[in-house]
């Protein structure tokens, strides 16, 4: 009779170890077949990835691309607010108004701020023209004012604003 708990101490180990591995098993092919089922879907389809989820739409249907994407307004985003400065700033030299042409053209900086880092890794050569053009009208508008040297200043910055666009 000693002998009956001690064969079933020992099976039971046995039991609870191999249905420990059953489960393991068991969790290990499920997650393998979630996981073939994922990346066949994208593979077969990359588009899916980008389209609504499956569960919105038996049938994936594949991603249009637009006729003409609209061009974004420039490499490195919004540039009408460096247009509006550049043509307050004009105004001012234009009525001969140096201190507000300075006033307005301070304001430039603040603008070009958020759209620089954009337009210098997309377009360098525009990055580079309206640095250049920046600094000829901070040079026109930090002495006497010169109506004609401002103004072509300011041009040849609206110039090179318009190669980032």
């Amino acid at each position: 009779m000693s002998l009956l708990p001690l064969a079933r101490s020992s099976s039971a180990p046995a039991r609870v170890l191999t249905q420990g591995r059953l489960a393991l098993a068991l969790v290990a092919a499920l997650s393998i077949v979630a996981s073939a089922g994922c990346s066949s879907q994208t593979a077969a389809n990359p588009a899916a990835s980008l389209a609504e989820p499956a569960a919105s739409s038996p049938v994936a249907s594949p991603v249009e691309p637009a006729a003409s994407p609209a061009p974004s307004p420039a490499a490195g985003g919004d540039l009408s607010a460096l247009t509006a400065v550049v043509t307050k700033t004009r105004a001012a030299v234009e009525a001969g108004d140096e201190a507000k042409a300075k006033t307005e053209f301070e304001q430039f900086e603040a603008a070009w701020k958020p759209v620089e880092d954009g337009i210098k890794e997309k377009n360098p050569k525009a990055y580079e023209a309206i640095e250049e053009a920046m600094d000829g009208v901070s040079g026109q508008l930090s002495g006497n004012l010169d109506k004609a040297k401002a103004l072509a200043a300011l041009s040849s910055l609206e110039g090179a604003i318009g190669q980032a666009k």
